[in-house]
This record gives structure tokens, C-alpha cells and sequence, in this order.
């Protein structure tokens, strides 16, 4: 886990950084248990598209 002195502080480095590396890591804004349902989502979701079951 990203510790939070990795997330700029102010909005013009954040924005920067976003430039820069296409991506903002936003330390603390999921759970573990959150983590965890998303990514039984996204294994569902690779299931029916791999099976193109889209209903």
C-alpha cells in the first residue's frame, strides 16, 4: 500500500504527476474488503465475456 506522502499535496503537482504518468494513486480510498469485491467483479465480468454471455 501507497503510503499518503506519495499523493501530491496540491492540485497543480497532482495534475502533473496525472500527466505524467497517467495514473493518481489515491492512498487509503479502497479497503481491503473493497479491493476484494472488486476484484471478484472483474473475475465475474472476464467469466461472461470469455463465454460472450452478456445478458
Amino acid at each position: 500500500m501507497l503510503s499518503t506522502s506519495s499523493f501530491p499535496q496540491d492540485s497543480s503537482t497532482a495534475r502533473e504527476r496525472f500527466r505524467n504518468d497517467c495514473y493518481l494513486p489515491l492512498p487509503g480510498l479502497l479497503t481491503e474488503d473493497g479491493l476484494a469485491v472488486l476484484r471478484d467483479e472483474a473475475s465475474r465480468l472476464v467469466q461472461l465475456a470469455r463465454r460472450r454471455d452478456f445478458t
